[in-house]
């Protein structure tokens, strides 16, 4: 409980200042040496584990990607919108947008942009 709590404070102060407005214009994403084409998203999360943001299992809703799984050399990658996606998908009213699954990933920024990273 006090995780989501913290997470409606910081992602309160989010919905003011969305730096990562946009974020598909300011990053190219190569999975595995593929360009990927982004919708439009705020975050974009790398993960390797079932969970993620306060218990929310994001590769349970992907109907067309393989399992996920700990020990299979592979990560999984999805996308948010907002902080708003964010909290949706821990009240399970919202899934992640599936980016795909890779061995390898690569992130440019373009333009001099400068982003968050965690």
């Amino acid at each position: 409980l006090l995780n989501k709590l913290l997470f409606f404070s910081f992602g309160t102060k989010d919905v003011f200042t969305r730096t990562c407005k946009g974020l598909h214009d300011k990053i190219s994403l190569y999975l595995d040496d593929q360009l990927v084409e982004l919708p439009g998203i705020e975050g974009i999360v790398f993960l390797n584990i079932q969970c993620w943001g306060a218990g929310v299992q994001p590769w349970k809703y992907a109907d067309d990607e393989r399992p996920q799984k700990l020990d299979d050399g592979v990560f999984e990658v999805f996308a948010v919108t907002s902080s708003f996606h964010i909290a949706q998908m821990q009240v399970g009213l919202a899934s992640p947008l599936f980016i795909g699954q890779a061995r390898k990933a690569v992130v440019v920024t373009k333009n001099g942009s400068v982003l968050p990273m965690q």
